[in-house]
């Protein structure tokens, strides 16, 4: 190989040493930089309620609904009621004429009245026995005439609201179909759907806060009173059917409002809660920043250098924003989470404020409501690499 081969050879390596290096210390500046910019908030660990709750939405419907059937087919008279219309029960609600039914009661009234006369003038005891035997059989007969001829004056069975009217005076009703249907207000239901990854956690009996989109400012309380047992699905979703009856419904809640539903599956009092922006997940295992004991909130890069080269599996190691500590978790829900070892009430944990620079690898998933003590600065769980791990 010529001397002229080799220095090109050479002068290539130089270069890219040289480039390689460059590029090194501008990261590790960048990285520096970015670092030594994170920006951190501190809030207590203290005592709470935290509650597990499964979602879905719904409609109010009528806790019970009754139809003011037609119990023989003829022309609809006195049906003056109207949807909307509020009724008692008991209240006359329709008149369903037939003169088949009149027909049949005046040819049965006849035939008693004969009866009686043939009972009266017999002479003879077998005649008399004979005539009264007649009688029997005309009186049960007029008696069945009667109550279907009665049976055309229609009652509400319920007292509610009318919800729907199927015919109007001078119809023909036919024989069981529905004139009006009436809904008792007095007693109200949410219809929902609950995905099938939730439907396993939902019990009869458990409590629920409910919400209207058209009632603001007012939280119900509700019971879960019936769970499908078949699903539906839709577009490859499927959903199953839960009813959850209004505990406390006033007249501000109407039929066929929208609800939102918050079924508590688990709850638990009293626990040890942080936000759940402060949980960081690390190759499985979870840890929060603990502020450090002189109130600081951020140490120097070299600490956070220094802590990086320590082993994955220690209790606690040094960050730049104090210790992160590896706790333990119990009950979670997306705003709060519970600690059942690793920290006691009153430590702060730091949680870092949004980044607007594009080095930052830790990522954000929304605000965390309103319980007291916390504020309500959005945020969302730090992830440091590695697989997230419920450990719940």
């Amino acid at each position: 190989m010529n001397k002229k081969v080799i220095n090109i050879i050479v002068g290539v390596f130089i270069v890219c040493l040289a480039g390689g290096g460059a590029y090194y210390f501008y990261k590790k500046s960048v990285s520096a930089k970015s670092l030594t910019n994170n920006r951190y908030y501190a809030v207590a660990a203290k005592k709470s309620n935290i509650d597990v709750t499964v979602s879905g939405t719904g409609t109010v419907g009528a806790a019970q609904t009754k139809d003011v059937v037609a119990n023989n087919t003829g022309t609809i008279e006195n049906l003056n009621v109207n949807v909307g219309d509020t009724v008692t029960s008991g209240q006359t609600i329709a008149y369903v004429g037939s003169d088949t039914i009149n027909q049949q009661v005046n040819k049965e009234n006849l035939a008693v009245q004969q009866d009686q006369l043939a009972v009266n003038s017999a002479k003879v005891d077998a005649d008399k026995q004979k005539a009264e035997l007649t009688l029997e059989s005309d009186q049960s007969a007029l008696q069945s005439a009667q109550d279907q001829q009665n049976a055309m004056t229609l009652t509400a069975p319920i007292g509610g609201l009318v919800v729907a009217k199927n015919n109007n005076n001078g119809d023909t009703a036919q024989q069981g179909k529905a004139l009006i249907t009436i809904a008792d207000t007095s007693s109200l239901k949410v219809n929902l759907s609950v995905d099938e990854l939730d439907i396993s956690k939902v019990q009869v009996g458990q409590k629920a806060d409910i919400k209207f989109d058209a009632i603001s400012g007012k939280t119900y309380s509700g019971t879960v009173q019936t769970i499908s047992q078949l699903g539906t699905t839709t577009n490859n979703v499927t959903t199953y059917s839960v009813v959850v009856n209004v505990d406390n419904a006033d007249s501000a809640i109407k039929l066929g409002m929208n609800a939102n539903v918050n079924i508590k599956v688990t709850s638990k009092q009293n626990a040890l809660v942080i936000p759940v922006e402060a949980l960081v997940e690390r190759n499985g295992n979870k840890y929060v920043r603990v502020q450090s004991s002189n109130g600081s909130k951020a140490d120097s890069q070299e600490s956070y250098n220094k802590s990086s080269s320590r082993s994955e599996n220690s209790g606690s190691r040094t960050n730049m924003a104090g210790n992160l500590v590896q706790v333990q978790t119990g009950l979670e829900n997306e705003n709060y989470v519970e600690i059942t070892s690793g920290i006691n009430e009153g430590q702060k944990v730091m949680i870092q404020l949004p980044q607007t620079t594009s080095t930052n690898s830790q990522n954000s998933r929304g605000g965390f409501g309103s319980m007291g003590g916390f504020g309500g600065m959005s945020g969302g769980r730090q992830s440091q690499g590695g697989n997230k791990s419920s450990n719940k």
